[in-house]
């Protein structure tokens, strides 16, 4: 594209001088610098709108109104809307090319697998003939072997040698088995310490956990199901009265076995301080003060975030007008009242270390004579069982709760103790289990 410009002044028009400029292009935007050049020819223009600006400077130095000329560049015909439609649909013809010849090789290879079985399988049967004929073979030859006694009696002195060889081998086999057994009871003896070291401490954690006199004093019926899933446990439960307020928490510590039971006790121990703070005054502002002790307590110096730490859920219950307050560290509170069923979430983060530091949820419920509350940690929903080794999953788990949740409180645990089992099946069981039904 090339632009012809001139200026109608005809006094000395050599001294004439033009400047021009583009809009729209980035590198020609500014004014160039002044040229007696009649023209500009332009290429390599990308597709879009311009307009090119031209001046002139007569020879006493005065400069003319700049004159515009607008024009637009169409894309070329390989980058319009339906060259990238075409490439599109090419693109998805060639890989739909590529899955079938895929899935062709794959079918030639499964049947060119199915031909090298076959002829393995009749090699092997061949070999089986074959091995049956040589044992018949081997009785034939049982009778030359006893015509060969005689030879075999002048090789005696070389077995014997080899069988003192056998026999200085089996002393130091012997002698190397009663280490090993020496060693076998030390390990069993430390193993004993430690069992009993454990046991020990399941006698404390289970001392530590509150009485069920508490929920059959205040609730007109009540179960707990608990399972932990070696000697000691990560979940614990925790009661407290505290003047006209029943609290209660269900909580899962990271981890299982010793590990979680450390964290267990750190949480119960916590609950018993923090709520007898007098400033505290709603159920989320104990989750609060329970998640900066905690996190307080697992802080190392090279840690930003860890996963120690504990899911929990905590009520409190006004005895008197029957209003609970309710706050969830990752674990739900489940309310059935007259068939319907309610969820009230907890908020996604836990007790522990975290970026996500916001206050937790304060939920507040009304809660009626014959209403069923359920609080619970996931060890349930997430063992594996069923014919094909999968989770039983929270889905399940709700479906059940739907069934049974006008059944008794008795009636009910032993539902669950016997999904549970036989769900479980053979399969290792893969955490606590924890699930307190109230009825109010």
């Amino acid at each position: 594209m090339v632009f012809e410009y001139a200026l109608p002044y005809f006094f000395d028009e050599g001294a004439t001088m033009y400047s021009y400029r583009l809009e729209g292009d980035r590198h020609l935007n500014k004014w160039s610098g002044w040229s007696k050049e009649t023209k500009k020819e332009l290429s390599n223009l990308h597709e879009g709108d311009y307009t090119f600006f031209v001046k002139a400077r007569n020879v006493f130095g005065k400069e003319t109104v700049p004159s515009a000329f607008r024009f637009k560049i169409l894309p070329p015909w390989y980058r319009t809307v339906w060259a990238y439609l075409f490439y599109l649909f090419v693109a998805v013809l060639f890989i739909w090319l590529l899955i079938k010849l895929n899935t062709r090789r794959l079918i030639k290879e499964k049947e060119r697998l199915e031909r090298i079985v076959k002829e393995r399988t009749a090699e092997i049967e061949q070999q089986k003939e074959e091995i049956q004929t040589q044992a018949e073979n081997l009785k034939e030859s049982n009778s030359l072997l006893e015509e060969r006694n005689e030879e075999i009696n002048q090789q005696k002195e070389e077995i014997q040698a080899i069988l003192d060889n056998l026999q200085e081998a089996y002393e130091s086999i012997t002698y190397m088995n009663a280490e090993l057994a020496r060693a076998n009871e030390d390990i069993k003896k430390t193993n004993k310490k430690l069992t009993d070291s454990i046991l020990y401490a399941k006698r404390i954690q289970f001392a530590v956990l509150p009485s069920e006199n508490f929920l059959e004093k205040h609730f007109s019926e009540y179960f707990i199901f608990f399972k932990p899933k070696d000697i000691v446990s990560g979940d614990f439960y925790w009661f407290r009265e505290l003047d006209n307020y029943l609290l209660i928490a269900v909580a899962d510590g990271t981890g299982h076995g010793v590990p979680g039971a450390f964290i267990s006790m750190m949480g119960t121990t916590y609950l018993n301080e923090i709520t007898l703070r007098t400033d505290l005054k709603k159920a989320s502002d104990v989750l609060n003060v329970l998640r900066d002790e905690v996190a307080n307590m697992l802080k190392t110096d090279d840690d930003i975030e860890s996963r120690d730490g504990m899911d929990i859920a905590f009520c409190a219950l006004n005895k008197d007008t029957l209003e609970l307050q309710y706050s969830g560290a990752h674990h739900p509170l489940y309310l059935f009242r007259d068939g319907e069923f309610t969820i009230i979430e907890g908020d996604r983060m836990p007790i522990g270390l975290t970026r996500r530091e916001k206050d937790f949820t304060n939920h507040h419920i009304q809660l009626q004579k014959g209403d069923t509350l359920y609080m619970f940690s996931d060890g349930f929903a997430d063992q594996f069982g069923g014919e094909d080794g999968r989770k039983y999953l929270i889905k399940r788990f709700k479906q059940l709760l739907k069934m049974i949740h006008r059944e008794s409180m008795e009636h009910q645990r032993e539902v669950l103790e016997n999904e549970y089992n036989v769900w479980k099946g053979t399969f290792d069981q893969v955490d606590d289990i924890l699930i307190i039904g109230l009825r109010i």
